[in-house]
């Protein structure tokens, strides 16, 4: 039996009934039918939701949803958006609101989920948060997460290195999920997160894949909440968000995240939104490619680097160039090499190049060179 991981309250409404999410205490909102004017214009995103992605969410004084969590920031047209699964959000054009703070968060945009409250397809919703910048982070603990197998521990916020969007994670792969709703063992019991197994290989064609663990490995609450795999550099790869269970709470049903920027919204987009597939996850800058050292004939230096790949919603700021754990030099982010003058002393020595983005995440290559 399949069960989705979000408290059902069905309400009953002129022409008919329909299903919202909610922890019981939740009330129904009609569609306003077009971007609320202060999402349109906002300048910058909430802080809240820009630090920490994950937000359980309530229906509130038109509202949509609730007893979910909200992950991942994912760029379109201009503006950010933080994603789910449809049952979280499923009122087109109705706002969504923290379900602790009671503050606006944003609208919904794109969903799958129809009136009943049922997720239809790949089972996606994006909800739109404004046009100021959210960072690659991901709130994924209440404190730091040791993942089995790891080769180190994470950070309670981590960075998003690696979206899945292409090829398969195959079966037997170690993944986790996270979930911020107070009353879910996740999170009471758990620190924030789950971690276990895919039990099948998930392909990037796929509309759902599988994650199992020991229970009580998901609970009601869990709803949209990332799924995640570590990474060796103490990064995540964002692989997919929670969408329901079985197997009496030991088995994940997750829509993969490559599911998002292929969904033809010709249906389950909001007034004003493009119908058409697009978009992508926002990711951290990658490291500095291909760094070398050279020498000068009268002892300076020469570091050179091609660009690192990044997200365009997240652009390298800067290089910093280190020598032997010393500051060497800032460029800006079009300038990939620096000379600098130091008397060096024979033996080895480190250069390491840092690729920083606007929100401090620091991505490092590192050479070493003997004079």
């Amino acid at each position: 039996m399949i069960v989705f991981l979000a408290v059902l309250s069905a309400v009953m409404v002129a022409g008919g009934v329909r299903s919202i999410l909610s922890t019981g205490d939740g009330r129904e909102g009609e569609s306003t039918g077009q971007v609320p004017p202060d999402l349109a214009e906002r300048p910058r995103a909430r802080d809240d939701a820009g630090t920490a992605y994950v937000n359980l969410l309530k229906s509130e004084g038109g509202g949509a949803g609730g007893s979910g969590n909200l992950a991942g920031a994912y760029y379109r047209d201009g503006r950010f958006f933080l994603a789910t699964v449809g049952h979280v959000a499923n009122v087109l054009g109705a706002r969504m609101f923290d379900y602790q703070g009671h503050k606006p968060v944003g609208s919904v945009a794109y969903s799958t989920g129809d009136a009943s409250g049922s997720d239809q397809g790949d089972g996606a919703a994006l909800v739109d948060v404004g046009t100021g910048r959210l960072p690659p982070l991901l709130r994924i603990a209440t404190t730091t997460a040791h993942v089995p197998g790891a080769s180190v521990a994470l950070p309670p916020v981590a960075a998003v290195s690696s979206v899945f969007t292409e090829g398969a994670v195959p079966a037997g792969e170690v993944a986790c999920h996270s979930s911020f709703f107070p009353d879910s063992p996740t999170y009471t019991q758990g620190n924030g997160y789950r971690c276990g197994k895919l039990t099948t290989t998930c392909t990037a064609s796929a509309p759902e894949c599988w994650l199992g663990g020991s229970p009580p490995f998901v609970a009601s609450g869990d709803s949209g909440g990332p799924v995640w795999k570590p990474r060796p550099d103490g990064t995540i790869e964002l692989i997919g968000f929670v969408r329901h269970q079985a197997a009496n709470q030991s088995l994940i049903g997750f829509t993969p995240t490559s599911a998002y920027p292929r969904h033809e919204w010709t249906v389950g987009a909001a007034p004003g939104y493009p119908g058409s597939p697009g978009g992508s996850f926002v990711t951290v800058p990658g490291p500095p490619n291909d760094l070398r050292a050279s020498l000068s004939e009268h002892g300076g230096v020469e570091a050179t680097w091609r660009a690192s790949a990044a997200h365009p919603a997240d652009p390298v700021k800067e290089y910093r160039v280190i020598l032997d754990g010393r500051l060497m030099a800032v460029t800006d982010p079009a300038t990939v090499s620096s000379r600098f003058a130091t008397n060096l002393m024979a033996g080895t020595h480190v250069l390491v190049v840092q690729a920083v983005d606007h929100w401090g995440v620091v991505r490092s290559s590192t050479t070493t060179f003997v004079t």
